[in-house]
């Protein structure tokens, strides 16, 4: 919901304009999308729409492998740490980015599951991990910074997870 701010002052609620592109993109969060159509296609080989259904495939099959209950797909919820996923991806970059993703992002010797085994608040819902995705998924993006910093609790998107379990939240 998104405040709006009527001639009095007074803030009201008001649904998104996104509510029709989130029920229509289900349960693929439509940002996912976004990111894949209008970046990465503009990677020479990466196919708008083969490469997209190849990508998200791959995606969605290690999620049910891991029987994960999130109510989106969201760029949170990408499995880099899956090797089939994460060579669908840094195939169209440039060398190195693997290593990255390894140490930074997503992988057993990243320093998001550092943190997220040393807290098992983080741990319990995959937070570091959640929060460090997005901005590799948005990489390619010209026109604004790599990407927007995620609202936690919508990154976290998580079927009973909670923000309280976060401090600063």
């Amino acid at each position: 919901m998104e405040p709006a701010h009527s001639e009095t002052g007074d803030c009201r609620v008001e649904p998104p304009a996104s509510h029709d592109r989130l029920l229509q993109a289900y349960p693929i969060h439509p940002e996912v999308f976004d990111r894949l159509y209008e970046d990465w296609t503009t990677i020479e080989g990466f196919q708008r729409t083969r490469g997209v259904l190849k990508l998200m495939a791959k995606v969605i099959y290690r999620l049910w492998q891991d029987d994960n209950k999130d109510l989106f797909i969201m760029p949170g919820s990408l499995p880099l740490h899956d090797g089939s996923t994460r060579n669908e991806l840094t195939y169209y970059l440039p060398a190195g980015w693997d290593a990255v993703i390894e140490r930074d992002i997503d992988g057993d010797r990243a320093e998001t599951t550092e943190l997220e085994n040393k807290e098992p608040r983080f741990g319990q819902i995959g937070a570091a991990r959640r929060v460090a995705r997005p901005p590799f998924l948005g990489l390619l993006r010209r026109s604004q910074p790599p990407c927007r910093p995620p609202a936690l609790p919508e990154q976290l998107g998580r079927q009973g997870a909670r923000c309280d379990t976060v401090p600063g939240y």
